[in-house]
Order: structure tokens, then C-alpha cells, then sequence
């Protein structure tokens, strides 16, 4: 229970003082009620001294005489901070207790002791936000996370980055008790019927006869150029792949070099077997002085011979009798050789050259197929297919400009393509079905297309200073957006063509000529090419039959066209006849049709001694045809428009024919004859 202190303060039963601006809760009431009766004094605790007395209230009146005391009245509420007392009144009867003064409150009297804890007050609202504290020390490790999902696939590593030994078959090494075996030879021979893997560690191997392969896969691993297979001056190659093989086998050779002395016929790898079972894959096997890297004798039989060849640089012979893929004479054998990052040259633009492949008939079998190589060609090859991607193939020998000529894939299915490659003083022959050429740069080079081919986006440059042709179409050529660059030369397209189209023409400095056109027997299409500074006519017709479609070039000077041709320039179909004869029977000379309608004129002179009829004769847009005749005397000329009525016929015309005739048989004549018609066909 609360107790009243001596200053009449309360005291609650936790030790907590009630003063006047305390918080009473509900309990505490229960503990404070029995105190107030009578009601305590509340004191105004506020540590200050008292204020002054309040003013004496009137004496009550007095009693009646004789009479006893008034009762005592009822206690009044004590004053806050009770000043001094007043002077002492007279003795009165008692009167009623009056109410307390309040007096006039103190000076702050100093801070009391802290009171004890009180109870928890309510929840206030919810104040402003506070400034951000100071960072926290590092709290303690979190749990583990759960697993993250598994990522991409890293790059394949070199081939021979951390090779694992331990893994092989058969280790082969020059020093006894470092390995299983101290020879290449040994470890085959010793290896299981499933085959194997053959690590060799550094070192050179001397053969002495070539390493056969046997019936089953093996895997033959070097330890890079420090892994040497030296062939001495022996004519052998380094492998054999035998004949007789039961089933089509792997055989795989990674980095070693393979060297020799530069003796006729060293070889790093023999092909023998009939029926093309035997497929080479190697990466990273480098060479010197080896004459050929791929040597092929048979297989006639169920595959076709496969060669997958990565990474590769294979040392040309300085005599330049070097052949990247030899076949003996008369094997013939259909063969894929794949290559990827494959050179063969020894030291880029000197003058040592090698050969694609022998240059015989035999070698038409052979495919190329490869991307990011660079070869040295400065001998002629013949072969299959030559589909390469982002390649350079080149020439700075002494000879001229070696042929390579592609007859294409035997069975039809691989296209010759180059994309993206560049060449140097090598010209190509396209048999078959030709070849799409696309983008690249090609310096002094030449084309002889096949029966169908395309020139895309290529510049051509050449510095050669005598006449020369860039490309030769024999075929259906289609040459789009290139550009022909000239040093010197006269003819930089020269044949039959199917379009040239979008095409610059120009000139290197102030030497040479204008690159040009010259088509012989054509019908192409020859449009929106731009000629600069032509010294020559830019298109040349040299055949006797022209039809070609010549529109919207832009040529600087001299457009002549030389041959009278019925070609149509600009829009209108010509015809120029220089020296045309008469004979006593009307002969057509030229007929231009187009049913929408054709539009034009024309003239003859006659230029022999004797008189001549002209015929012209028309059909109109509702099919009606006529004639008109005319007699042109020795030495006149007749000039007729296409837009007058012939008889009953009327322009526009859809058909318009001139013939010639001699006005007196058995007296000839001579004549020239221009003429040009809008819209003919």
C-alpha cells in the first residue's frame, strides 16, 4: 500500500513519489484512494522556496456568549508552496477553515534526485524519420548461399596445355625407364586392339622407315615443336596409313614437327588404302623441308578420302617443287582435304612457291575446302573444288602467274566458292559451273569463268603495264558492285557476260588507261557503271552479233561503241550497219518490235553506184500491216520517222522492219544505215 510521507507527499509501494505532474495509473489509484480522507495536501513539488503569506481572511463573527467552541471546520486544500505565516490574528471563535491561498511562485529551487523509474508511458506517435547513423561494424558471415546455375562453357584450351601424360596408352621417351617405350614404332606395336593414345615427350625421333598405321584408331601426341620426327635424308614419308583396313579409322597426330632434308619424295603422311577408310585429322604438325605433306596412292573404293588439317605450317622447299596434296600420275582418287588456319609458305612474300597439287588431269578429284589460310602458289594446279573462306592465296616467284584451274566437285555437291580472300599474281580457270566470288581484294589477278558465275563487292587492282583482262566470261558471268583499278591495261572484262551492273571503272595516277568493257557476242546487261577518265571507248562490242543492254553509265569521255550491234543503249534499241551490200532479193535488214508501242527514227545513204529500193515495213497497235517502198539513188540517202501512217497502218507501231534490195537486179550496191528505236526489245 502507498504511505503518506512526513512532507505529506505520497510514496507508492514500488518507492515511486507522486508528485503533481506525475502519471497515475489505474493500480496506483487503488493504492492512493484510501489516503484521501480526509484529502491530503498535494505539494507542488518544485524544489522553490515558499511564496509570501496570503492575505488574512475577516474574523468570523463571534460566537454567543457562554457558548462553547464552534466545531473545528473542515480542513481547506492546501496552497501550493505556502508562503510565510501571517501575523497572528486575535483569538476568535474558531471559525471555518477558510481555502488556502495560493502564493506567488518561487525561484526554481535546484534539481531534486532522480526519482525512481516510472511506469512506461503510452506509445506516442511515430516521429520523423532520423538522419542516416554511421555505418555498423561488419556483421558476422551469412549462411551459404544456395547453388548458382551451371555457366557457359569456357574456350577449348591449347591442345597440349597441361597434356596428361598419366592418361596414355604408351609414353614414349628418349630416356630409359622415363616413359614405356623408347621408340614411336615400339608403342604401337605394343598398343591394345582398341588402340590408343601415344604421348611422345621432347626430343628427336630418328626414322629410319615410316611409322604404319595399324587396323585401329590411334592417337599420336607430341609435346609441340620440341617433339621432332626427323626423317634424316631417308625418301620415306613419316606415317603410313596402309591399305587393308576393315572399317574407317581416326588417325590423329597433334603437335610435333616433322623434318627432313629436302630429298625428292619425304613425305609426313602416305594414304594407301583402297577404300578410303583411313581419315587423317592433324593439328598443330609443323614441317621443314619436306617435299610433300600429303601424299595419296589409293583409294578407289568406299569413302572418299578425308584429310582434316588445323593449325598447320608446312615449310616449302626452296627449289619450289613443293605440293601441298601430291597424287602419282593416274590415281584419280576423290578426296576432301579440309583446312583451317593452314600455311604453306616459308617466309611471307619472298619468292618461294610451292603447288596446290600436281598439275595433271588425275588431280581434278581433289577438293579444297578451308577457312584463314595462306598459301605461296607459283606453280599451275589443277583441282576439284576450291571453296575458301578469309584465305590468301599469292605468288612472288620468279614465273608468271601460275593457273589454278578448278574443275569442280565430281559429284556436284561442294560449290567453288572464295569469300572474303584476297590473291596476288595468280590468274583462275573455272570450269563446270564456275564459281561465286565474293568481297576480297585481288591484285593482278584474272578469272576465266565457268558456265555460271558471280563477282560480288571485289576490288581489283592491277599494275601490270601490258594489256591485260581482269576477268574473261565464257559463260553466264554476273559481275555486281565491283570496283577495277588500272595501271597500264587496255580490257579488264573481255567475253560473254550476263550483267555487269553497279560496277567503277578507273585509274591509278596519271599512267595508263581507263579499265573497260569489251564483250564479244553478248546479251548483257550493262548498267549503272561509272567510267573515269577513259582515254578509250569504255564499252567495246568485238562481235558480230550484239544485243547487250547498256543503261545509265556515266563515262567521262569517249562511250563509242565500235561494233554495229543492235544493242540498247540508254533506253533505244540501235542498229549501225557500215558497208552493207544489196543482192537482187528483198532482205530484212533489222526488225524492232514491242507491243506497248516503239518510238524513233532512222536513215540510209546509199554509197555505191548503183540505186537501191528500201522497205519499211509496219505494224500498228490494232494489227494492221503495211509497206512503203522508196528507191535511193547512187549517192542519196532517204531519212524516215517512226511516227507517220504507212498506208493503212498508224503510229504507234509495234513492229517496224527495213529491207533492202538492189532496184535493178544483178546491179548491187553499197550502203550505211543508223537507226534507233525507244522501247524495242
Amino acid at each position: 500500500m502507498a504511505s503518506r510521507l512526513p512532507d505529506g507527499s505520497i510514496q507508492l509501494s514500488d518507492g515511486r513519489i507522486v508528485y503533481a505532474n506525475s502519471l497515475i495509473l489505474g493500480a496506483d489509484l487503488c493504492e492512493i484512494v484510501p489516503l484521501c480522507v480526509p484529502p491530503p495536501a498535494w505539494p507542488f513539488v518544485s524544489g522553490g522556496g515558499g511564496g509570501g503569506a496570503g492575505p488574512q481572511g475577516p474574523a468570523g463573527p463571534a460566537g454567543s456568549g457562554g457558548g462553547g467552541a464552534g466545531t473545528q471546520g473542515q480542513q481547506g486544500f492546501q496552497g501550493t508552496n505556502p508562503g510565510p505565516a501571517g501575523p497572528q490574528g486575535n483569538n476568535g471563535p474558531q471559525g471555518f477553515q477558510g481555502l488556502a491561498g495560493s502564493g506567488t511562485q518561487g525561484f526554481q529551487g535546484s534539481s531534486g534526485l532522480q526519482g525512481n523509474q516510472g511506469n512506461q508511458g503510452l506509445t506516442g506517435s511515430q516521429g520523423n524519420q532520423g538522419n542516416q547513423g554511421n555505418a555498423g561494424a561488419q556483421g558476422n558471415q551469412g549462411n551459404q548461399g544456395t547453388a548458382g546455375t551451371q555457366g557457359f562453357q569456357g574456350f577449348q584450351g591449347p591442345s597440349n596445355a597441361g597434356a596428361d601424360i598419366f592418361a596414355a596408352t604408351r609414353v614414349v621417351s628418349l630416356i630409359p625407364g622415363d616413359g614405356t617405350d623408347l621408340t614411336i614404332a615400339a608403342a604401337i606395336a605394343a598398343l591394345p586392339a582398341e588402340g590408343g593414345y601415344i604421348y611422345v615427350k621432347q626430343g628427336t625421333y630418328p626414322q629410319a622407315a615410316t611409322l604404319t598405321m595399324p587396323d585401329k584408331p590411334v592417337i599420336i601426341r607430341g609435346s609441340g615443336d620440341g617433339t621432332v620426327i626427323s626423317l634424316g635424308a631417308n625418301a620415306i614419308p613419316a606415317f603410313t596409313i596402309p591399305t587393308g583396313l576393315s572399317v574407317r579409322r581416326d588417325y590423329v597426330f597433334e603437335n610435333m614437327l616433322v623434318t627432313g632434308t629436302s630429298v625428292a619424295n619425304q613425305k609426313i603422311w602416305s594414304i594407301e588404302d583402297a577404300n578410303g577408310f583411313g581419315v587423317v585429322r592433324a593439328s598443330h604438325v609443323n614441317s621443314t623441308e619436306i617435299q610433300f605433306p600429303i601424299h595419296i596412292t589409293d583409294g578407289f573404293g568406299t569413302e572418299i578420302t578425308t584429310v582434316c588439317l588445323d593449325d598447320c605450317h608446312f615449310r616449302l622447299l626452296a627449289d619450289g617443287s613443293s605440293i601441298l596434296v601430291n597424287q602419282p600420275a593416274l590415281t584419280a582418287v576423290p578426296t576432301n582435304v579440309w583446312m583451317q588456319r593452314v600455311w604453306f609458305y616459308t617466309e611471307y612474300s619472298d619468292a618461294i612457291t610451292g603447288a596446290l597439287t600436281s598439275d595433271a588431269v588425275f588431280a581434278t578429284s581433289i577438293n579444297f575446302l578451308g577457312e584463314d589460310c595462306v598459301l605461296a602458289i607459283g606453280t599451275s594446279s589443277i583441282v576439284g573444288c576450291l571453296n575458301l573462306t578469309d584465305s590468301h592465296i599469292f605468288n612472288f616467284g620468279p614465273g608468271a602467274n601460275p593457273v589454278i584451274s578448278v574443275f569442280g566437285d565430281d559429284f556436284g555437291i561442294i560449290p567453288d566458292c572464295l569469300v572474303g580472300c584476297s590473291g596476288q599474281f595468280v590468274n583462275f580457270s573455272l570450269e563446270g559451273n564456275g564459281c561465286a566470288v565474293i568481297g576480297g581484294r585481288y591484285r593482278s589477278c584474272s578469272f576465266t569463268d565457268g558456265a555460271i558465275s558471280f563477282f560480288t563487292d571485289i576490288f581489283f587492282f592491277t599494275d601490270l603495264t601490258v594489256e591485260s583482262a581482269v576477268i574473261i566470261g565464257t559463260g553466264n558471268t554476273f559481275i555486281k558492285g565491283c570496283e577495277f583499278t588500272n595501271k597500264g591495261t587496255t580490257f579488264v572484262l573481255d567475253g560473254n557476260f550476263a550483267s555487269i551492273v553497279g560496277c567503277e571503272f578507273s585509274l591509278i595516277s596519271y599512267v595508263g588507261l581507263t579499265s573497260v568493257i569489251r564483250t564479244t557476242n553478248g546479251t548483257a546487261k550493262i548498267a549503272d557503271n561509272r567510267f573515269v577518265a577513259n582515254t578509250v571507248p569504255a564499252i567495246l562490242e568485238a562481235g558480230a552479233i550484239s544485243t547487250n543492254n547498256i543503261d545509265n553509265n556515266r563515262w567521262a569521255t569517249n562511250p563509242t561503241l565500235l561494233n554495229d550491234s543492235d544493242a540498247v543503249v540508254n533506253g533505244f534499241k540501235r542498229k549501225n550497219i557500215t558497208g552493207g551490200a544489196t543482192v537482187d532479193a528483198l532482205t530484212a535488214v533489222f526488225t524492232h518490235v514491242n507491243d506497248k508501242g516503239l518510238a524513233g527514227a532512222g536513215s540510209l545513204k546509199n554509197t555505191g553506184a548503183n540505186d537501191l529500193t528500201v522497205r519499211r515495213t509496219v505494224t500498228d497497235g490494232y494489227g494492221t500491216t503495211d509497206f512503203q517502198e522508196d528507191v535511193v539513188l547512187s549517192g542519196a540517202s532517204i531519212q524516215w520517222p517512226m511516227d507517220t501512217a504507212i498506208g493503212t497502218a498508224f503510229s504507234a507501231y509495234v513492229s517496224f522492219t527495213i529491207s533492202v534490195k538492189s532496184t535493178t537486179p544483178g546491179s548491187p550496191t553499197t550502203y550505211d544505215l543508223r537507226h534507233s528505236s525507244t522501247g524495242a526489245y
